[in-house]
């Protein structure tokens, strides 16, 4: 089962194995409101009992990360959602054929410029960033991406 955000509502997939495990097939069982922050009835009667329990440490863990989000700091949230930006920026450029030429220097400027930044910084510390195990990275930057978007 997984627990995906679709912009206001949260959708619970079951991934189904067809043809001998040749392939998956997704089906959304249920959606319910995004701002639920416990397992609505009707929600619960459609899943499974595990499904519920692993529901229920999805809610745990999107609890605790809005938790940590209000604790950091509008600069500490970009900068630890970027690395994952960056790599979706290298994939989209990867599929594209042609790019802006304006976007094209604008990208170059920034990339320099925050490299530059960067190289700023000679102590770096080690702190560990807790691992969310029920909620999928593509979830956990969504949640992110809202802190982020609600400050602009």
């Amino acid at each position: 089962m997984e627990f995906r955000t679709n912009e206001n509502q949260i959708e619970c997939v079951r991934r189904i194995v067809i043809n001998k495990g040749q392939s998956v097939r997704e089906q959304v069982i249920v959606r319910f409101d995004a701002t639920a922050s416990v397992i609505p009835p009707h929600v619960r009667a459609c899943l499974t009992q595990l499904e519920n329990k692993q529901l229920q440490l999805w809610f745990k863990e999107r609890k605790a990360l809005s938790e940590q989000l209000s604790d950091e700091s509008e600069e500490q949230t970009v900068l630890t959602v970027m690395p994952e930006l960056l790599v979706k920026a290298q994939d989209a450029l990867q599929k594209i054929e042609q790019l802006d030429l304006e976007l094209f220097k604008r990208l170059k400027v920034n990339l320099r410029e925050l490299d530059e930044q960067l190289n700023r910084f000679h102590a770096l510390c080690d702190d560990q960033l807790p691992e969310y195990k029920a909620m999928r990275d593509t979830e956990v930057l969504k949640e992110k991406l809202q802190v982020i978007r609600a400050s602009l």
